[in-house]
């Protein structure tokens, strides 16, 4: 839905002038962006307001100054009042006219794909290669390989201290690794981390191919991490860098502490709630909510104001799927949601196209994309 006819529908809905078919589109463009599982509620509410927040913003509705509106209470309050006007009308329509959504809205041609799990193989110096148990969420570098739980893995220790090895997830698979220095380190779908098994006495050197979120140990030795297009220097802190090849824009987003990045076009500090872009036009240091760069690490699929190609590129590694735009120009078509990762591919596509930005056909090939 546009802003301008969200504007018309808002207003429409505050004068009392709605028609029922009117009701019917606001409501239903509602529940495509707050549905939510129970299980995160006071995140749900949350984001559910910040994203209502930005939608009426953007619509026109409501007028902010220069300073970011999620810095203070007031702003939350006015977001709290917005989320409570909307929802008002929601909970007795939807308590008898929804029904629940199985398939209703997207052509599945028989098709559905479940979503990932914690998968990953670890590559060892010699090149041999570890199949690490989907049972376990990660592995940790003590005296010897094991997993988080203490148990051992299965393959050849590696004696040399400063053996590089490399942990690589697959599409529709993720895992974690606790470094020897107690940084822990969360990689998402289609990641590849090359680290030490020991790290140097003057660096702590590691490379990213992916997505991963670091909660890095403090320690006097910089940790430094290598993309194709960034090098990030930290002691310590939270901070997510999202880095597939795949991606037109790159980010870096702190949670806290403190991070420097140096790239060919030049260098940006970071404070935390803060994240550098990088694009082929530069460099872009933004506020932002910076929690909202590691849904993907709390289960969830996180689309505020984002296009529609940079959904979809999060969605095909999560399921391992390919997809098409029939139309180059959907690829633009911003989108907002909040969905749990666990679903099936079906009802995250589901609750996307009910929002009426496209038509989704989920086939043996991927997902197909097209105009309504």
């Amino acid at each position: 839905m546009n802003s301008q006819r969200l504007n018309k529908l808002i207003n429409a809905f505050q004068s009392g002038n709605i028609t029922a078919s009117e009701r019917e589109e606001l409501m239903s463009w509602y529940y495509s962006i707050a549905e939510q599982d129970n299980e995160y509620p006071e995140e749900e509410n949350t984001v559910k307001a910040r994203m209502l927040y930005r939608l009426m913003e953007d619509s026109g509705y409501i007028k902010d100054d220069k300073q970011s509106i999620w810095q203070t209470a007031w702003s939350y309050s006015i977001a709290a009042v917005i989320l409570i006007f909307i929802a008002f009308g929601i909970r007795t329509y939807y308590k008898s006219e929804r029904v629940e959504a199985t398939n209703r809205i997207v052509t599945t041609e028989g098709y559905d794909y479940k979503a990932g799990t914690n998968s990953a193989q670890l590559i060892l110096e010699n090149g041999e290669r570890v199949d690490l148990s989907s049972a376990h969420a990660g592995i940790q570098m003590v005296d010897h390989i094991k997993y988080l739980d203490g148990s051992q893995v299965s393959t050849d220790q590696v004696d040399n201290p400063h053996a590089i090895l490399t942990l690589q997830t697959p599409n529709a698979g993720q895992y974690q690794v606790s470094l020897e220095d107690g940084t822990k380190v969360w990689l998402n779908a289609g990641t590849t981390l090359k680290y030490p098994k020991q790290f140097e006495a003057k660096s702590r050197t590691v490379e990213l191919e992916g997505e991963a979120y670091f909660e890095v140990e403090h320690d006097e030795k910089p940790f430094i991490v290598k993309t194709s297009k960034q090098q990030i220097y930290v002691l310590g802190t939270k901070f997510n860098v999202s880095n597939y090849s795949e991606q037109q824009v790159n980010k870096t987003t702190l949670l806290s502490g403190s991070v420097k990045i140096v790239t060919d076009q030049g260098v940006s500090h970071l404070k935390p709630q803060q994240e550098l872009a990088i694009s082929t036009t530069g460099l872009e240091v933004n506020q932002v909510n910076a929690e909202d760069a590691i849904a993907w690490k709390n289960g969830l699929f996180l689309f505020d104001n984002e296009t529609l190609e940079s959904a979809m590129l999060k969605i095909a590694k999560w399921y391992n799927i390919k997809y098409t735009f029939k139309d180059a120009e959907m690829r633009k078509e911003k989108i907002f949601g909040l969905i749990n990762r666990s679903e099936n591919i079906s009802v995250v596509i589901e609750k996307i196209e009910s929002t009426g930005v496209a038509k989704f056909t989920i086939g043996k090939d991927g997902v197909e994309i097209s105009k309504k």
